[in-house]
């Protein structure tokens, strides 16, 4: 954050001591130079360790290609990549306002695609985590559950049973 200021402070130092003296011109060329060495080694460390990351909807997206009719989502993510039309974004705050409103529209999705991670509750709010448990076993009852993977966050694929 404060890189770009210290760019200028050093420009600055430098214009300075070439204006004071020939002999400091090989001393702040190579602190300039050191610098942007050292900007560049922390760039690419922090790019390596971004790169190295995993994709944690990476699961989801590829279950998401094979899906058709109309979609549930938890976290606008899953589809980024995808030219597929979603029909309902539930996530919190908007899911918990109308849960029970939700639970029964649910029966016109043809496939949700859900990360619990993407429902956070807010503190101290019981009701919402109660609701949350609710709408897992709901889902469970009523779809088909095709897809599940037990992490710091629960991930679900759930799809209509056939008529």
């Amino acid at each position: 954050m404060l890189l770009p200021y210290m760019y200028l402070l050093v420009s600055y130092a430098l214009v300075y001591f070439i204006d004071l003296k020939n002999s400091f011109k090989n001393a702040v060329i190579f602190l300039i130079l050191a610098l942007f060495i050292l900007s560049a080694i922390r760039i690419s460390i922090f790019l390596d360790s971004e790169s190295n990351k995993s994709d944690k909807y990476e699961a989801l997206q590829s279950r998401l290609e094979e899906a058709k009719g109309n979609i549930w989502i938890s976290s606008p993510i899953i589809a980024a990549e995808s030219g597929k039309k979603i029909s309902k974004l539930v996530y919190y705050p908007v899911f918990w306002q109308d849960f029970d409103e939700t639970l029964l529209e649910s029966k016109k999705a043809d496939f949700i695609f859900l990360d619990t991670c993407d429902l956070d509750c807010r503190p101290f709010d019981l009701e919402c985590g109660d609701n949350k448990k609710k709408m897992i076993a709901f889902f469970k009852q009523n779809f088909n559950q095709i897809y599940s993977k037990q992490g710091d966050c629960q991930q679900f694929v759930f799809k209509r049973y056939s008529k």
